[in-house]
């Protein structure tokens, strides 16, 4: 932010309430940071919304708020992407207060403007929306080319802070006229973009021209919004969203039954007393218990109205009827980033004994295998780049396209993207790759990658995406929707250009072909294939 001497004021006025932010000295753009948003009754509870409204003096809104407790996790192999950006890890945490929204406000721009809000990812576990989010680059970016937007981030609460459910918490919430909502993070969130709803026209942003934005955790977020009965925005741009099914509400009840009985409770004690013991229970032994699994989003009937419980999230399920539009894709490499300096030391053996211990079905092992190239006599380069197109395609590349050929002239467009540019950084790890998260950079504009000394061919793909970004923003379908001509858009710096798709990707032709038993024995396999357990693979 520079010295202390170049911080300059700025503040918006709410009723009685004086909301102090500062005027970033680089990129000239207001920053209002830290803003809580909700109270958090008691862990597990439901979020409540905060009035500013209603609220008197000066907040400060000058500093980044702290996060959800979580273990750190700074990539090293993506650290030059950061290059002069705070890292999450220099922000504290409090279980309580850590429902915060960042906020950025281009200056001199007449409202009321469009309104994109990022919600970030991080494996439902860890992750938030601070510095590494920061919104002042792709403002400013946007006032320049004559389409101001304001940009929030907001966090929520993350792994069992969010995402747990049980009889006796549900019991709970019906006792305190609740509705039941299996998902605290997403009730979290929904609070946020409603508490944009009503605040965001007092710094200047159109309530009623809301986007959703998000990756990874983040896009499936989104996902889930755009498939939910309460309109929190009108357009959602999902990036790198994993096609994830939901945990049986069995295998939910145990999760819960296992916290319980970690606390030394009996299983047969009572409601309260289980709630008590839960609670009781230190916020950092909370995240480790959580280790070293990702969460899983529940299934919740009283969320997703529009959505068959025994299908991952990705569908096939309309829409809400009030979303306009739809930016869905990802990038060519998503997995790399899980393990693709590791797996370079693997033998084509590994590779092909990996794959068969993925399935269940040793028929399906072996065509995806042949499919993809993994034979015990092929090269090590093609195992690798085989595995990695296997894994990429399993979790999380097939989604975008499910979602685009279930729709229809009558539903919103839905446009979709591969994201090509590779990480193009002399010593990076991952060099050659475009992987998971690589594209967060991209689209926040941070210096390393649309800075002026950027890579030309990186400064261009962020300039693409900017681009599309504030069209869609500003209610244009950035480029035309799948269900058309099944063009999709490759972002690859100035090798930027559509593609027709003519052909499934080989992981939807073999998997999702016949019966939905073969399909559904695929959804956690991907995970498998990459050693990672998500909470919904624990009693499989």
């Amino acid at each position: 932010m520079g010295s202390p001497q170049e911080i300059v004021s700025v503040a918006v006025q709410i009723g009685n309430l004086k909301v102090q932010g500062i005027i970033n000295p680089d990129t000239k753009v207001a920053n209002y940071l830290g803003i809580q948003y909700a109270t958090i009754p008691a862990r597990f509870r439901q979020s409540k919304p905060i009035n500013l409204s209603e609220a008197s003096g000066i907040l400060d809104a000058t500093k980044y708020g702290p996060r959800c407790p979580q273990i750190t996790s700074n990539r090293p192999e993506t650290k030059h992407l950061y290059e002069g950006v705070r890292r999450s890890s220099e922000y504290p945490l409090d279980e309580f207060g850590c429902l915060r929204l960042n906020i950025y406000v281009p200056q001199g721009a007449h409202g009321p403007l469009p309104v994109v809000v990022w919600i970030h990812g991080g494996g439902f576990i860890f992750g938030d929306g601070n510095s590494e989010f920061d919104g002042n680059y792709l403002v400013q970016h946007s006032l320049e080319k004559g389409k101001p937007i304001i940009y929030v981030a907001i966090n929520y609460r993350l792994g069992f802070f969010g995402f747990l459910t049980s009889k006796e918490l549900r019991a709970e919430a019906e006792a305190s006229g609740e509705t039941p909502f299996s998902n605290m993070a997403m009730h979290d969130q929904r609070v946020a973009l409603l508490w944009i709803q009503e605040h965001i026209q007092h710094f200047g942003g159109d309530p009623a021209n809301v986007t959703i934005a998000g990756e990874s955790a983040g896009g499936w977020s989104v996902l889930a919004h755009l498939r939910s009965n309460v309109p929190v925005c009108q357009r959602g741009i999902i990036l790198s969203s994993p096609n994830l099914d939901f945990p049986k509400p069995e295998e939910a009840q145990e999760t819960f039954d296992e916290l319980v009985g970690h606390t030394g409770v009996a299983n047969t004690a009572s409601v309260e007393e289980k709630l008590k013991a839960l609670r009781n229970l230190d916020s950092d032994e909370v995240v480790k218990l959580m280790l070293p699994r990702l969460a899983t989003p529940l299934w919740d009937d009283k969320w997703f109205v529009y959505q068959d419980g025994k299908r991952p999230i990705a569908g096939p399920a309309p829409f809400a009827p009030w979303v306009k539009g739809i930016i869905a894709g990802s990038t060519r490499d998503e997995v790399a980033i899980f393990g693709a300096v590791q797996w370079q030391k693997w033998t084509p053996q590994l590779f092909k004994d990996r794959v068969k211990s993925s399935f269940a079905d040793p028929d399906l092992a072996q065509e995806l295998a042949e499919a993809y190239g993994i034979f015990a006599d092929a090269s090590q380069e093609t195992c690798l780049a085989g595995f990695v197109a296997m894994a990429t395609d399993s979790i999380f590349s097939g989604l975008p396209f499910v979602i685009a050929e279930n729709s229809s002239d009558a539903s919103p467009p839905v446009s979709l993207y591969r994201f090509d540019q590779a990480d193009t950084f002399e010593n990076a790890p991952l060099k050659g790759y475009a992987y998971h998260a690589l594209d967060n950079s991209f689209f926040c504009r941070l210096p390393a990658v649309a800075g002026p000394n950027a890579d030309p061919d990186m400064r261009e793909t962020a300039d693409r995406l900017s681009q599309a970004v504030l069209d869609f923003a500003y209610g244009s379908q950035p480029w035309p929707a799948y269900h058309e001509k099944h063009r999709i858009l490759i972002f690859n710096g100035k090798d930027t250009h559509h593609e027709e798709l003519k052909d499934q990707d080989r992981w939807r032709r073999i998997t999702m072909s016949g019966d939905l038993a073969r399909a559904k024995g695929t959804w956690r396999s991907g995970n498998k294939l990459l050693g990672i357990r998500h909470s919904s693979m624990d009693k499989t």
